[in-house]
């Protein structure tokens, strides 16, 4: 019987299917696909794939917006920022230590963050979300004892210095190598082998280097099981921005044709064509190559005709009507290929509203969450526990325990988003809070807010304005002292109406408690 895999032998046979999908007929002989492993699809293609993807970065206005527009919602303008959770034995949150750590992480970040200097760490973030969007994999080094006051840098290693073309059977020990990457007998990295120079520096004298996985994080979207390399997400939409390329430049020049209004001039009488054949014939006898006469025409310049001439207008009909829809269609197919909004591809808001806004956001808003996730726990929850260690072996980190774990517990918030109108997002925000659906410290981390800093930031506003005398609540008056806790203190010689009052001139326990704690 013939091997239903085999694409000639099921059309000869007509081999039918349960799925409509996996039949072979006439219809569906060209739509050819392999059921190849996972790392034997991405070794032919990586290399291309990323290629092109930077060639899109580079000169493509969508494909460079794109980039941008995933940097500024995964990283946003302040970065993915790090909130200590240290807390006391009590449960309380240790303040001055948290305090220590987040100074200290700024610091690190603004100076000292990556091992040549160059970027800070805010700026190494956007770095590396635009490589992983546009290679599809993102390699950093941690560099333990390096030159600085905390003894640690990080360094973004180029894709293409790891060889695709490095690949290895597994052997005795039990190991395989594919694509560069080295692996033990249960797929686990156990190192990465890069090229100590860029591959297209032919005049350099390059060796491949060993570097432990432990001294790697790879970052990149795992597709199927089994896969061992990344590949750029342009893939799926490459050929249509390409499109939209090509269309958009036929456009242009189409245009360029119609606001010329070019023409022809037609020799339409005996005497126009012997003085044009007339003209054609002394520049061969000069030895001047023979070549029709070519007319220039500039705006508001008439040319005239000589007897038997006549001009017919070339005009094409352009702008053409059908590019605007065709170009947003092609679009909409590339943002959907990333996750993201047509309004956020392109800046187009002609068509939109604020139903359609939110429709559209909300998806979109919950998919960056999803990659500051990733980011988060892939990224800077292994660099910050880096961080720590190195700071307190170097003293840079001056706390009172030497045990590194004792300050790992961290949370990482990114950027969140503001609506186009606010006012009903924080009325709905207000119902939650009275109903008991929903806590202000939620509401603040949903702003990219710390609830505690709002607080304390709060109170030293209210402090500051009592102190000037100065109101601050919108009510017209000076800020009134805080009124005491417990009964009002008695007048001498009375008690508090049931007899049972304090004599003249104490305060009563509270009073004592509050005053004293002023």
């Amino acid at each position: 019987m013939a091997n239903l895999f085999d694409t000639a032998a099921a059309l000869q046979w007509g081999a039918a299917s349960a799925f409509r999908g996996a039949e072979f007929n006439r219809l569906s002989a060209d739509r050819w696909a392999a059921a190849s492993h996972p790392d034997t699809e991405i070794q032919y293609a990586a290399r291309t794939l990323r290629a092109r993807a930077r060639d899109l970065v580079r000169n493509n206005p969508y494909a460079a917006g794109l980039v941008e527009a995933a940097a500024d919602n995964i990283v946003g303008w302040e970065g993915i920022r790090l909130k200590p959770l240290v807390m006391l034995p009590s449960g309380e949150p240790n303040r001055p230590v948290n305090w220590a750590l987040e100074t200290g992480w700024k610091d690190w970040g603004t100076d000292h963050a990556t091992v040549d200097g160059v970027e800070t760490w805010y700026e190494l973030q956007r770095l590396m979300v635009k490589s992983w969007w546009t290679d599809g994999e993102v390699f950093l080094r941690r560099r333990r004892g390096w030159d600085n006051p905390f003894g640690y840098a990080v360094e973004m290693i180029d894709p293409d210095l790891l060889d695709e073309d490095l690949n290895e059977k597994r052997g005795r020990a039990g190991r395989e190598i594919v694509m560069g990457v080295e692996l033990d007998d249960v797929g686990r990295p156990v190192a990465y082998h890069f090229w100590t120079e860029h591959p297209d520096n032919l005049g350099a004298s390059r060796k491949r280097e060993r570097i432990e996985a432990r001294e790697i994080r790879h970052l990149f979207t795992r597709y199927r099981a089994g896969q061992h390399r990344g590949y750029s997400p342009f893939a799926p939409i490459l050929t249509t921005v390409e499109g939209i390329d090509g269309m958009t430049e036929a456009e242009l020049v189409a245009s360029r044709y119609h606001a010329s209004k070019m023409g022809l001039i037609s020799n339409n009488t005996p005497e126009a064509i012997e003085a044009y054949a007339t003209r054609l014939r002394m520049q061969n006898e000069d030895g001047k190559e023979s070549s029709p006469r070519r007319m220039k025409i500039a705006p508001g310049l008439m040319q005239e005709l000589q007897p038997g001439q006549e001009f017919t207008a070339f005009d094409p009909t352009h702008p053409n009507t059908a590019f605007d829809p065709f170009l947003k269609t092609m679009l909409r197919g590339v943002a959907r290929g990333f996750g993201m909004s047509y309004l956020t591809l392109t800046g187009d808001v002609a068509e939109a509203n604020y139903s359609s806004m939110r429709a559209g956001l909300l998806p979109e808003r919950d998919h960056w969450r999803v990659l500051q996730n990733v980011v988060s726990s892939r990224v800077h929850r292994w660099i910050y526990r880096d961080f720590v260690d190195m700071g307190l072996l170097t003293r840079a980190l001056r706390l009172p325990s030497s045990m590194p774990e004792d300050y790992y517990a961290a949370e990482w918030r990114g950027r969140r988003w503001q609506w186009v109108d606010p006012s009903n997002d924080l009325e709905a925000f207000e119902r939650e809070v009275a109903m008991g659906l929903n806590s202000r410290q939620r509401g603040a981390s949903d702003r990219g807010l710390d609830f505690e800093t709002v607080v304390d930031e709060t109170a030293d506003d209210l402090d500051y304005a009592q102190k000037a005398s100065v109101d601050v609540t919108g009510l017209g008056k000076k800020q009134p002292a805080p009124a005491p806790v417990g009964p009002p203190p008695q007048e001498p010689g009375k008690g508090n109406g049931n007899g049972k009052g304090p004599k003249a001139g104490r305060l009563t326990s509270s009073q004592l408690d509050f005053y004293g704690g002023r």
